[in-house]
């Protein structure tokens, strides 16, 4: 490997953002482990749109991927999963024929239950093996968040992530 290859990948270990990655990489394995040991039928990838849909009932396939910012398409292969594996039903929605509504099953809203013991497990485990104070850093990485938000006016909006509207 040339020496300006290694200098780059060295400085990216060493940054903020290589450090949030191997967070992320150590997380995303963690919360895979233990869904898959709760033996809950979803991945990790998916728990946004069903959660989504959890908080918010009967939204459209256009509305999750609004919410979430992402293509409507991936959106709707992760609801078609997700249904096949019984957690959502899709129906056509009764005022806009050209719009489905989703939402939870009965075995959805019993995985929603599983998912949040889920998330207390990561928590807990989390909190033994942290060097810090873990509401310290949580606390840190809120004011990151918002200040970053709130300094970069370009983040406060993107004409592809729209809120919910609630009639």
């Amino acid at each position: 490997m040339n020496s300006i290859k290694k200098n780059f990948l060295e400085g990216l270990e060493n940054s903020f953002f290589g450090q949030l990655r191997k967070i992320l990489v150590a997380s995303h394995r963690m919360t895979s482990k233990f869904i898959s040991e709760s033996q809950i039928p979803i991945q990790v990838d998916q728990l946004p749109v069903f959660m989504a849909i959890y908080l918010h009932e009967n939204l459209s396939q256009q509305e999750v991927a609004n919410t979430l910012c992402r293509d409507k398409a991936s959106v709707k292969r992760t609801i078609s999963n997700l249904e096949k594996n019984g957690l959502v039903t899709i129906k056509p929605n009764p005022v806009d024929k050209r719009a489905n509504q989703v939402s939870l099953t009965k075995e959805g809203e019993h995985a929603v239950h599983l998912i949040n013991e889920v998330i207390n497990k990561v928590d807990h485990t989390l909190r033994e093996i942290a060097t810090t104070d873990l509401d310290q850093l949580t606390n840190s990485l809120k004011t990151l968040a918002d200040n970053m938000i709130a300094g970069l006016p370009d983040l406060q909006y993107d004409h592809h992530c729209q809120p919910i509207k609630h009639s």
